[in-house]
């Protein structure tokens, strides 16, 4: 007896290109009873839907703001209980009375987005005519949790997504335009997706699929692991900055390598840089749990029913072609797969810019 599965019968779109070569506010601090104020402020600031009367000029102003959301712990299961964070940390960058796009990166990403400094991430991506063109949309960043843990906690995507939609409801975001997620962000966003349909329009996932590969795993491992022998001989930061380095490796291909270093002093300065720049916001310990989150990772494409839009590169050591497109063609909902080639691999997401920005933009304009 013949059985039909959806999900084996969706058609998805691809293409292969090659390669080539604002001020800081104060948080708002949300407190739900204690401060109502708050909320109907980030309400009006946030929520799609509403429309204020002002002049067109005054409606198309970019605005930034930080908002601080008490962390709502009751979402998640019981042994993650334990993070000791008090809020969920967001950064808002756009038209106040825009459509919200949710952007959400790799592990070491935050809320700083769109800005041309040392902290922020994807500055060629977001902002004022960009793909993620905040005189159109109203764009949120956030901080991945736990920002100080004491200890390793078991997390996985799927806890992200729970928080992360518990706290933008608490903000007032009822409704997201859409959700532009790579590599772990592209998880937390499919999890989304398989949570709250109802409540996202839109994936983009870059650099991610349904679960991680076997040699992504092993990989981390290894990694986990150092970091472990780092802080049992009482050497974790020199531990963590090892396993970074290594991650790093993993990252990139072959080829860049051969092509920028051309002595070893020159990858071991790079490898050393990026080791001891990773710990100025990374702890350890945080390391090692966001690490392990990634390996956590896993749903049935199946289940998600939005417009998708899967974005991978050859080159990609750590999402393999073939699990990107799995993604894509699993998906209940419509799709797209867009294959590109670069010499940077997994971090790709991150230095094409012109490749992927067109996908993205287009992403976002497309009618549902």
């Amino acid at each position: 007896m013949n059985s039909f599965n959806p999900c084996t019968h969706n058609s998805v779109a691809e293409s292969f290109v090659e390669s080539g070569e604002n001020q800081r506010d104060s948080f708002m601090i949300i407190a739900g009873r204690a401060n109502r104020a708050a909320v109907k402020i980030a309400q009006r600031t946030l929520n799609r839907n509403t429309r204020e009367n002002r002049p067109q000029s005054a409606a198309n102003e970019v605005h930034t703001a930080d908002y601080a959301v008490p962390f709502p712990h009751h979402v998640l299961p019981e042994q993650a209980r334990q993070i000791d964070d008090r809020f969920v940390r967001f950064r808002a960058i756009g038209r106040s009375d825009a459509p919200t796009v949710l952007v959400l990166g790799g592990i070491s990403a935050g809320r700083m987005i769109g800005e041309p400094d040392a902290t922020a991430w994807w500055p060629e991506i977001i902002g004022v005519g960009k793909a993620i063109d905040t005189t159109k949309y109203r764009v949120i960043g956030v901080d991945y949790f736990p920002l100080a843990p004491k200890n390793a906690i078991d997390l996985s995507p799927n806890d992200f997504a729970r928080v992360y939609l518990a706290a933008l409801e608490k903000l007032g975001v009822l409704r997201l335009h859409g959700i532009i997620g790579a590599s772990f962000g592209g998880m937390i966003a499919q999890e989304m997706a398989v949570i709250a349909p109802e409540k996202i329009e839109r994936l983009c996932v870059l650099c991610a699929a349904d679960k991680p590969s076997a040699m992504g795993r092993a990989w981390r491992r290894v990694q986990q692991r150092i970091i472990d022998l780092g802080q049992r001989f009482g050497a974790a930061d020199e531990g963590a900055a090892i396993a970074r380095e290594l991650a790093v490796t993993t990252y990139r291909t072959s080829a860049e390598f051969n092509d920028r270093f051309r002595d070893d002093q020159s990858v071991e300065d790079y490898l050393g840089y990026q080791g001891e720049k990773f710990l100025q916001n990374m702890s350890p310990v945080r390391y090692r749990t966001l690490s392990a989150a990634i390996d956590r990772h896993a749903i049935d494409p199946c289940k998600i029913t939005l417009p998708v839009t899967v974005i991978a590169f050859e080159e990609d050591q750590l999402v393999p072609v073939e699990d990107a497109r799995r993604l894509a063609q699993g998906v209940a909902g419509r799709s797209r797969f867009h294959l590109f080639s670069s010499p940077y691999g997994h971090d790709a997401f991150l230095k094409e810019s012109a490749l992927i920005g067109p996908v993205i933009k287009s992403c976002l304009e497309e009618r549902n």
